[in-house]
């Protein structure tokens, strides 16, 4: 499968790409963006860039990909990098369940 890639409202383009292992990779602008977290605060289940997409423990995979079908998001595993000495969101791994 190849990448999905969303324009949302502000210009930024957010690359949606399926990983070996079932997931969805979500590159894009994440600089300014809310956040939620379980109740343990063990996971990421909601993240929201300025502009969007919004995206949220529940989802259909296929709002996000429509060549994945039949799953929902379960949480997000955040990847970072250091810009300018501060650590970043960079993208995140949509974790997906049947």
């Amino acid at each position: 499968m190849k990448a999905y890639k969303h324009r949302n409202r502000y210009g930024d383009i957010h690359t949606f790409t399926p990983t070996e292992d079932g997931n969805i990779l979500w590159e894009g602008n994440f600089e300014y963006s809310r956040y939620g977290w379980t109740g343990s605060l063990d996971a990421v289940n909601m993240v929201d860039p300025s502009g969007g997409p919004y995206i949220a423990q529940g989802e259909l995979s296929s709002m996000i990909h429509p060549d994945i079908k039949g799953k929902t998001v379960s949480h997000f595993e955040e990847i970072t990098e250091v810009i300018d000495e501060e650590e970043r969101a960079v993208a995140y791994k949509i974790i997906l369940v049947d």
